[in-house]
């Protein structure tokens, strides 16, 4: 099963206290080490096995829902409920697209690689800025263009 290979990190979780404390979503992400906001947000689109709340108080503009520190410990141990993972989309570019921008060459590295054959006694900013005053976009742009063509050269 997919939800057992993945690991977690339950090292915030505080497993003090009576167990059968009935707390408001501020004491329960203190309990689960989360940023308030989780709890109220699990209210509107709640995770795997979220344990029901054992009281509901009505106040004037929302509803508090209560849960004791049993139910949350209970739900935290349970590996369905996918808590201590680091979910949804990883940081940064996407890596499909990045994989596919690394196998498509780019022409530009190409122009660069040709300005550095045809002038070898010219640096690597002074082709940049050449690059940049013919082609257009930044001279830190072909600078580092210049720089992977300069990589591609090497042996």
């Amino acid at each position: 099963m997919k939800y057992r290979q993945r690991p977690r990190g339950l090292s915030r979780v505080d497993r003090s206290g009576d167990p059968d404390e009935q707390l408001p979503p501020s004491g329960q992400a203190r309990v689960l080490g989360v940023d308030p906001s989780r709890i109220t947000q699990y209210g509107k689109n709640p995770p795997p096995e979220w344990p029901d709340p054992v009281r509901v108080e009505k106040l004037p503009t929302r509803t508090r829902e209560y849960r004791t520190r049993a139910q949350l410990w209970a739900w935290v141990d349970n590996p369905i409920s996918g808590f201590g993972t680091t979910g949804g989309r990883p940081s940064g570019p996407d890596p499909k697209i990045r994989a596919a921008k690394e196998k498509a060459p780019d022409m530009r590295v190409r122009l660069a690689a040709e300005a550095l054959a045809s002038e070898p006694g010219r640096n690597a900013g002074e082709v940049a800025e050449a690059r940049a005053a013919r082609h257009g976009q930044s001279v830190d742009t072909w600078k580092r263009l210049v720089t992977r063509a300069r990589k591609l050269d090497q042996p």
